[in-house]
């Protein structure tokens, strides 16, 4: 296992660098509703996270559950 990896709480998409779209579900796991925004840090560090989970990612051909 390794330490120090932090993820956004929340589903999201980045396009172009520019723009974040948060998705949001309610209780049941349904999609309720999304939000957009273009703060830069936002951006910046969501995009951080996402190559932080890559850069430890299993190639699903190595994957091999416990």
């Amino acid at each position: 296992m390794t330490a120090g990896l932090v993820t956004p709480p929340s589903d999201f998409w980045v396009f172009d660098s520019a723009v974040l779209v948060w998705n949001h579900f309610n209780g049941d796991g349904e999609w309720a509703d999304n939000e957009v925004t273009t703060d830069h840090a936002l951006i910046s560090q969501c995009s951080a996270a996402f190559a932080a989970v890559w850069e430890r990612a299993v190639d699903h051909g190595d994957y091999r559950p416990s």
